[in-house]
């Protein structure tokens, strides 16, 4: 059948009447050959929304149906008719069947008479989801008929209201039920009307001992979430010594009220390993727990830690079981044995897991559970925050616990209430909706343990119309040095706002300036760049920020003397710098030079708004190196005018002795 959806029913019925003819049918819908479990969602199906019916097949008759996807009404075979020992196959596979509203059959339904025969079952890569309506009791796959062997592999069976792999009256030789998904049993929690509320179960097995039972590599699962009793993961109905092989699953959770039921014996690993074991079902530890609060006041409280023991069969061995008790931190839960009873006890605020350990005296495997505890201070009281909020909006109020670091304890209730509630009203989970009128209303909450109020808060909720925000203003430039940071200050326009007043921070050149959530800028390399910051109503405004750069100034002296700072000195764009020079002792200043050139300075220089790289040298000399001023005349020269200036002084004396005579 070609791809395309399909009211009527598809009918298969040959009629008690007609002659015996060996046939081998097939219905081919337009995903034929693909997997029914793992195929795309939007591939191009036949859509069956009339189910298909198969009825009075004769002699060797074979059925196959392929690639369909069927709703609202399962695949039902009614029978074979005569003979009853066909050497006939069925083969049902490739298929999508879900929501089915139909609870008198399954999603696919083999009610035969129990005389019928068909050698071989094939039911395989099926996609079976949603089946049956509430308080009705139908099932993924239901098989009521004789045969040699029954497989069940590689589907997919979940959400049904009874039972996901029925076989309770089938005569079936092997079973093999591999690699299927198989979830949600029983899911509207009473197994339906149908089955005067009987609970159903994930596999429920033929009453009857059987050659062979194979059933691995399931992952069975039920959301603990769903209501009433869970039923079996998996019933093994017959009560004689059958042995079955369930090793290798998953069964996904430890809170079946019973993951195996019967009394024969099973092979068997109650979660996914590797390894398999071989014991009576009514001997093996199947669920260990124990309870305590998931919250122990600090030094106020303490809990009694009670075991608590499955086992498969119902058979009570607390007796015969040793546990052991374990806390990862006895700093913080301590454990205490008193006349035979375990307590777990508080000490410190913080976090611990208690562990205990149970081993099975016939299997000797170990079995654990943990429950982490939590330990607070003891709560004082319970507040709530004034808040403002705009006409018709909603808001989830929190209760805050006194003091910082307290928490109260998990069944703890919360009872809401408001005076004005045309003004905002208020639901049992905190969530404040606010109405389209203007005004005010006290909010209270109170905090009960069962009927008991323990702690009471108020809030007042002031109710107001939208006020936009119209701009938004930041700091003017700013100036940084590379590696500096310095967080930026917006302000909303009007003050008293009510749209959300986040903001977002953006860089037009982030390998110059980055900047944060919270608009914290960092100076990274020497440019400049403009910092954004937006609304969530996309008002906004910018900032320049200008990140300066950084010279060197190389700063030398020669022999006699030092300069002061020396070497390469780094300076930031428009700062000053200051070198000072000292002679040794014998030395003096000869020459500056800055850049290369002499200037005239004593014993200082200052370089002023540094804007380029600069070179500063000192160069000294010795003193006794230093020339007179004046006439620079030889020594002997000096001494020989010395003399002439003495001679003529001399004879000056001389002759004024020679005139007095």
């Amino acid at each position: 059948m070609p791809a395309g959806t399909y009211a009527e029913k598809v009918t298969i019925n040959n009629g008690n009447g007609a002659k015996h003819i060996d046939r081998n049918i097939t219905l081919r819908g337009a995903q034929v050959g693909n997997n029914a479990v793992s195929r795309p969602a939007d591939a191009e199906e036949t859509v069956l929304t009339g189910g298909i019916e198969v009825g009075n097949l004769q002699n060797n008759d074979s059925l196959t149906i392929d690639g369909f996807s069927v709703q609202g009404k399962g695949i039902n075979l009614l029978g074979w008719g005569n003979p009853y020992n066909t050497q006939g196959t069925v083969v049902i596979q490739n298929n999508r069947i879900t929501d089915i509203k139909d609870g008198t059959v399954s999603a696919i339904h083999m009610n035969c008479d129990a005389k019928e025969y068909i050698r071989q079952i094939t039911i395989a890569q099926n996609y079976i989801s949603d089946i049956g309506e509430q308080g009705n009791a139908a099932n993924g796959i239901y098989v009521v008929i004789s045969s040699d062997r029954l497989d069940v592999t590689d589907n997919v069976v979940n959400n049904v209201n009874h039972t996901c792999v029925q076989l309770a009256s089938a005569l079936i030789d092997e079973i093999y039920i591999e690699g299927n998904t198989l979830t949600n049993w029983n899911r509207d929690g009473d197994g339906g009307a149908g089955a005067g509320g009987s609970n159903g179960d994930d596999i429920y097995l033929p009453k009857k001992e059987l050659n062979v039972v194979e059933i691995h590599e399931n992952s069975i699962v039920r959301d603990e979430t769903l209501p009433g009793r869970t039923g079996y993961a998996a019933r093994l109905a017959y009560s004689g010594t059958a042995k079955y092989d369930l090793s290798n699953n998953y069964w996904g959770t430890e809170n079946f009220s019973q993951v195996i039921s019967g009394q024969g014996y099973a092979k068997l690993t109650p979660y996914y390993t590797d390894e398999a074991m071989e014991t009576p079902v009514s001997s093996y530890i199947a669920k260990l727990s124990f309870s305590c609060s998931a919250l122990m006041l600090n030094g106020t409280a303490e809990r009694k830690l009670s075991p608590s023991l499955t086992v498969l069969g119902n058979q009570d061995k607390s007796e015969t079981v040793e546990y052991q008790w374990q806390t990862s931190d006895d700093a913080i839960v301590a454990l205490e044995e008193r006349d035979g009873v375990m307590y777990a006890v508080g000490k410190k605020i913080g976090t611990a897991t208690i562990t205990l350990s149970a081993v099975d005296p016939l299997s000797k495997k170990t079995v654990t559970c943990a429950v982490e505890v939590k330990v607070g201070n003891d709560p004082e009281g319970i507040s709530l925050e004034d808040q403002r909020v705009v006409t018709g909006s909603e808001t989830r109020l929190t209760v805050k616990v006194n003091p910082e670091g307290a928490e109260l304890p998990s069944y703890y209730t919360f009872v809401w209430s408001s005076d004005n509630e045309s003004v905002a009203s208020v639901d049992e989970n905190g969530v404040l909706t606010a109405g389209n009128t203007p005004g005010t209303a006290v909010i209270t909450v109170e905090c009960k343990s069962f009927s008991t109020v323990k702690y009471t808060a108020t809030a007042t909720i002031t109710v107001v119309n939208p006020i936009p925000i119209e701009s938004v203003e930041v700091d003017g430039e700013v100036t940084l040095k590379p590696g500096e940071e310095k967080t930026l200050t917006a302000v909303i326009h009007p003050a008293d706002t009510t749209d959300d007043t986040a903001l977002v921070w953006e860089s037009s050149d982030p390998a110059v300036v980055t900047v944060d959530a919270a608009g914290k800028v960092t100076a990274v390399k020497p440019g400049q760049a403009e910092i954004t910051v937006t609304t969530v109503n996309g008002k906004s405004a910018t900032v320049t920020v200008k990140v300066l750069a950084e010279y060197t100034i190389t700063a030398s002296a020669g022999k006699g003397g030092v300069i002061t700072p020396s070497g390469e000195v780094k300076v930031t764009e428009g700062d000053s710098q200051s070198f000072a020079f000292k002679a040794e002792d014998g030395y003096e200043i000869a020459e500056i030079k800055v850049d290369g050139k002499t200037v005239d300075a004593t014993d200082s220089y200052t370089f002023t708004a540094v804007d380029a790289d600069h070179t500063i040298e000192v160069a000294f000399r010795a003193v006794e190196d230093v020339p007179q001023t004046g006439a620079e005349l030889p020594l002997t020269a000096f001494a020989v005018l010395l003399a002439g200036i003495a001679c003529l002084f001399l004879m000056g004396k001389s002759r004024n002795r020679t005139a007095h005579r």
